[in-house]
């Protein structure tokens, strides 16, 4: 069985992105988190953040970012991470002391919580912490 891994917002916009330099690696773990071989945590600031880069950076329509998330958030291997009082607290607290943006360092107290080692991510951000190994490809 595979280890449960966490996914940042870098993967999903990537696999979605034309001519993305790293697109059939992100393609490839997204591949495997819709057939269910890959379990990730997401959380809802991942989805966000990535609903307002598609939507201000990438210019596409509403209604078509809404129906791509939501696809997204119901595949059988995303179990979708609501973010509450002391995530954020924590995320505030990482932010400052290792000035990274909030979903960064959310997305790493939400790891501390539920005790993951393990992120698919573009961003190194996520190498500053010598306990999180960050994957850019499949690992399964």
């Amino acid at each position: 069985m595979t280890r449960l891994k966490y996914l940042d917002t870098s993967v999903l916009l990537e696999s979605f992105i034309k001519n993305a330099p790293r697109k059939a690696d992100c393609i490839g773990i997204i591949s495997a988190v819709t057939q269910g071989q890959e379990k990730v945590l997401l959380s809802t600031l991942n989805i966000g953040e990535l609903f307002h880069i598609l939507l201000n950076r990438e210019n596409l329509s509403i209604d078509y970012i809404n129906n791509y998330l939501e696809r997204t958030i119901h595949l059988p291997g995303v179990e979708l991470v609501e973010l509450d009082d002391l995530i954020l607290t924590q995320g505030f607290k990482i932010s400052s002391k290792c000035q990274i943006d909030l979903a960064d360092a959310c997305a790493i107290a939400i790891m501390q919580k539920h005790k993951l080692k393990y992120i698919y991510s573009l961003d190194s951000n996520f190498d500053k912490f010598p306990e999180i190994l960050r994957l850019t490809e499949l690992k399964v």
